[in-house]
């Protein structure tokens, strides 16, 4: 029951509450000697984080927060650099979520960028609806608290360009440029969201990961998802996968930064 409380405290403060926003550089490093860096700028947006990946001729957005999250997102990262803006070609969005997909439709109508996203949430993608799932150990909360918060936490519905069915898709397929730094792909890791995307990028000999709400970063170390999800047990899978990985910097949906060497 205290579980159930708290999680119902958290549904009810998104309602009420207005959370710090601001922007931060948390990765800048030149993947290749003599070659421009590759720049992961943070956005705190009101609920949750979104990132802009600067090359130099290329900008990828991972995330879009809620509705209103669009004119933050587009003035820090134009504060940063304008053409970073000017140059976004690809919207990837991690879930189907209102705090990650609300302004997804608005920052594809300012820049004409190709939205991706996973087939596995193309029904609430299309219709706008946050399908949350259930709490952990509470699976009944499913038919009380789903319909609820269908209701409360609309986003603009989301008609992406591409949808993936793949478990791996490569990033040269929608790199413009041999010059954008960095190598990687988008990978389906599935649980929080039946269609949850994370980004892997290796800048160098520098792995990054940014997955969503796959995770959730607590004072800079990893921690387990623990409020909502659609599949307990496949979640919990993906995260002793992420824990196999040899990634050096996590970025998460939610939290901090994760620096696994210092870890």
């Amino acid at each position: 029951m205290k579980r159930f409380l708290l999680n119902l405290m958290i549904v009810t403060s998104l309602l009420f509450t207005t959370l710090t926003v601001f922007a931060e550089v948390v990765f800048r490093q030149q993947c290749k000697l003599e070659e421009p860096p590759l720049t992961v700028l943070r956005v705190k947006t009101a609920y949750s984080n979104a990132y802009a990946i600067i090359g130099p001729v290329q900008t990828f957005l991972v995330d879009t927060g809620d509705s209103r999250s669009w004119r933050q997102i587009k003035a820090e990262i134009e504060e940063f650099n304008p053409l970073a803006w000017e140059q976004l070609t690809h919207i990837i969005i991690t879930h189907a979520h209102f705090d990650h997909a609300g302004s997804a439709t608005r920052i594809q109508e300012l820049t004409n960028a190709d939205i991706i996203t996973h087939a596995g949430d193309a029904y609430s993608y299309e219709r706008g609806i946050t399908d949350v799932g259930n709490i952990r150990q509470w699976p009944w909360s499913e038919a009380i608290l789903v319909p609820v918060i269908q209701g409360l936490f609309r986003f603009k519905r989301v008609f992406s360009n591409t949808y993936l069915e793949e478990a791996e898709y490569d990033l040269e397929n929608i790199v413009v440029s041999e010059s954008f730094p960095a190598k990687g792909y988008i990978w389906h890791i599935p649980g929080h969201t039946p269609g949850s995307l994370g980004l892997v990028l290796a800048c160098g000999e520098t792995r990054l990961a940014l997955l969503g709400d796959t995770v959730v970063g607590e004072n800079g170390k990893l921690a387990k998802q623990m409020s909502f999800a659609h599949d307990w047990d496949l979640l919990d899978e993906q995260y002793e996968r992420i824990i196999d990985k040899d990634f050096d910097l996590i970025f998460p949906g939610h939290g901090n930064t994760v620096f696994r060497r210092q870890k």
